[in-house]
């Protein structure tokens, strides 16, 4: 067996990458980043010999005891020197942003990305008062259940609470 084929495939073995390594019969590795560039995009990074060093950085880098999904990832922002979309950083574990955000310059939203990077905070008022709090990727998640409110800006810290993975916080 080739010491690349060997490599790589231990390589996936051990970080449960099984998942997340593509290869075809002339065995030439992909690593897959569907909608991570761009919304509605299937796309995939190749993983050459000469990658492979790279690659197991990243993995390395974005170890967080859950395998190698965000180091795939990771991989393939660094190799196309770009950060995901915006929508797709409410996926990413926020302690792993750093290492996106280096890959690349702030993403312009539009065609391909249409939601911002998730930087900004929200409260979200109603007639009532102050129902929670939610980031500004996912505003458009609470306008659709809740049509009547507004926003107002706030930092994190001011409103003190952590938000849930979607990036919403509600009392």
């Amino acid at each position: 067996m080739d010491d690349f084929v060997k490599e790589i495939m231990l390589l996936a073995a051990k970080h449960d990458m099984q998942e997340d390594l593509y290869w075809n019969e002339d065995f030439r590795f992909f690593i897959p980043c569907n909608d991570f560039f761009a919304w509605g995009v299937a796309d995939m990074e190749e993983v050459t010999e000469e990658d492979l060093p790279a690659l197991r950085q990243a993995v390395e880098d974005a170890d967080d005891g859950y395998g190698g999904f965000w180091g795939g990832l990771l991989y393939c922002a660094r190799k196309a020197g770009m950060r995901p979309q915006g929508a797709y950083y409410m996926h990413i574990p926020e302690e792993h942003w750093p290492l996106f955000d280096a890959c690349g310059p702030e993403r312009a939203t539009g065609i391909g990305n249409p939601v911002p990077y998730p930087n900004r905070y929200f409260a979200i008022v109603s007639e009532s008062g102050v129902l929670g709090a939610t980031r500004e990727s996912e505003m458009w998640n609470v306008i659709r259940e809740e049509p009547q409110v507004t926003f107002v800006e706030i930092t994190k810290e001011e409103f003190g609470m952590e938000p849930d993975e979607e990036g919403s916080i509600y009392e």
